[in-house]
């Protein structure tokens, strides 16, 4: 089984990208959404948007600085004659230090194009421009928008991490009608991010003497369609567009998957227009009353007292994320904590075709077998540098060893062949007590010291 997740599902966790096997040899992995807008009477605005972690790319050396890439080959076509109406590359590059890569740190982009109203089919492809190997693809029918032959509508909505007024900047990908829209393909908000940001366009508008407003609803509903929050709005009636921007906080929200809904109502003249996009909350400490837990939650963590929940996490421990530790360090009750971890690892399979995490299963096998081989006195083998190394990437390929060289402290070299296109760990036993230390290896985010046998 291969032990990177693939393309980043609704339910993923933003900002989550672990590395148990040769990143070089998998697609990079980025999460994508898109909204349509009103570009004129005869053309729509495609707007696609897209994210990665930062450790995702692959850097190379340029004067002193390490750049790293992603290209997207955008397609658009067209269903009634399969014509085709946009094909184009778009680059968005990243400055990095390979031994400073944050998970939890994004790199963004947006593409904007326009298009002829219809139904159209939108095919993306998308490469690590460092290793062109590592690409991969999504398809999926664009729904038809049509914004100016009914009267009123309105556009998509375009979900943010921030939305904070600004001056006008060509070199801002992000800029628009006053606004620095910064976008969250993910869709994904509460733990780190309690508020999320809408933008939207209202067209068609027209004035009236008689009666100068209409009426903005926002609203949001949990996925049995149970409605959880609800503001609205009055509105100067005017002619044309007009934006509208605004927040929802989502931190008193049950983890889940909900749905916010802008309509317009002005019942003077009977209209009523909405729009609505899906949205998900991780709040790992808030669990809908209703929500039902698993079977396999119950078998597999119902017995366990939360002092066995917080050693299973403490071991997932070297695959956890910045912001997943500090989640779960915030959790206060087992329940609470039994829900976290079997999303943790639902998160990390490849596919949810079985109720059984393969990953983790596969993860605690390489815990069990650490434990065996490595544990010395106290320190459980998990917890040596050797078990860290074989719990995320595996058996090496070839160990070679010097139990007893002139001069030397024992030491081991672990070779990964086709790891990162070969790398080695190194390991000293310090102490003489068969607990050996990483001094040095090869591989990305790993220590790194040349001066490691004079010492």
């Amino acid at each position: 089984m291969r032990l990177l997740p693939t393309l980043l599902l609704a339910w993923t966790f933003a900002g989550i990208s672990i590395i148990l096997a040769d990143n070089n040899r998998e697609p990079v992995q980025i999460v994508l959404d898109y909204a349509q807008f009103s570009y004129d009477e005869n053309l729509v605005y495609l707007e696609i948007y897209y994210s990665t972690s930062e450790d995702q790319l692959t850097y190379v050396d340029r004067e002193g600085q390490f750049v790293g890439a992603i290209l997207l080959w955008v397609v658009v076509i067209a269903q009634k004659n399969d014509s085709i109406l946009v094909d184009r590359v778009w680059r968005t590059p990243h400055v990095g230090d390979p031994d400073l890569l944050d998970p939890d740190r994004k790199v963004v982009g947006m593409i904007g194009l326009t298009i002829p109203p219809g139904k159209h089919k939108l095919r993306i492809k998308y490469y690590d421009e460092m290793d062109r190997s590592r690409v991969d693809s999504i398809s999926f029918d664009l729904p038809e928008r049509t914004f100016w032959e009914r009267g009123p509508a309105i556009s998509d909505l375009e979900l943010c991490v921030s939305i904070e007024k600004a001056s006008p900047d060509p070199g801002n990908i992000f800029y628009k009608n006053t606004y620095n829209a910064i976008p969250n393909p993910s869709k994904l908000y509460g733990l780190g991010k309690p508020l999320l940001f809408y933008y939207a366009e209202c067209y068609g508008l027209t004035a009236d003497e008689k009666n100068g407003l209409y009426q903005l609803l926002v609203t949001v509903s949990d996925r049995s369609e149970r409605e959880v929050y609800r503001r609205s709005y009055e509105r100067v009636k005017q002619v044309g567009s007009r934006v509208e921007v605004g927040t929802v906080n989502v931190s008193a929200m049950p983890s889940g998957r909900y749905n916010l809904v802008l309509t317009m109502v002005d019942s003077s003249i009977g209209l009523t227009v909405s729009t609505q996009k899906r949205f998900f909350v991780y709040n790992p400490d808030l669990v809908a009353a209703e929500e039902s837990i698993s079977p396999y939650v119950e078998i597999l963590y119902g017995e366990l007292t939360e002092e066995q929940l917080n050693e299973e996490f403490a071991k997932a421990w070297y695959t956890a994320s910045k912001s997943e530790i500090k989640g779960f360090k915030q959790l206060s009750s087992s329940a609470a904590k039994r829900i976290f971890l079997h999303s943790f690892w639902r998160r990390r399979d490849q596919t949810s075709a079985t109720p059984i995490s393969e990953f983790r299963e596969e993860y605690f096998r390489r815990v069990d077998l650490a434990t065996a081989k490595y544990s010395s006195g106290a320190r459980k083998g998990w917890k040596t540098d050797r078990g860290r190394v074989l719990i995320l990437y595996g058996n090496p390929d070839e160990i070679e060893l010097h139990p007893n060289e002139i001069d030397s402290k024992p030491y081991e070299i672990w070779y990964y062949h086709n790891l990162q296109g070969g790398v080695y760990f190194i390991f000293v036993d310090r102490t003489g007590f068969l607990d050996y230390y990483l001094v040095q290896s090869s591989a990305r985010n790993e220590i790194n010291d040349p001066t490691w046998q004079s010492r």
